[in-house]
């Protein structure tokens, strides 16, 4: 860590200044599902992605559903390395 001191305190200084910026806006509330993951998200055989399992939605800012993508349950998107496995980049 003393080897990048410098480099982590500019990360630490620079979220802190970017929470401070957001902290000023309001945020647009949109319909979230609440319960994004890999259980909860199916993809028929031409591709199509469904998000079932709609029990608790709320009003939230999109990026809500976003934080838990590849999270997994019961061992589905554990690993992550996995995901990206064949994909072009």
């Amino acid at each position: 860590m003393r080897k990048h001191r410098a480099v982590i305190h500019y990360l630490v200084d620079r979220a802190e200044g970017l929470s401070q910026r957001i902290r000023k806006q309001s945020p647009e509330f949109v319909l979230c599902h609440s319960d994004n993951h890999g259980g909860n998200v199916l993809i028929d055989e031409r591709g199509s992605i469904f998000i079932v399992d709609w029990d608790d939605p709320i009003m939230a800012p999109k990026e809500r559903d976003l934080m838990f993508v590849g999270g997994g349950v019961a061992s589905v998107w554990n690993n992550p390395e996995s995901l990206f496995e064949g994909e072009e980049v």
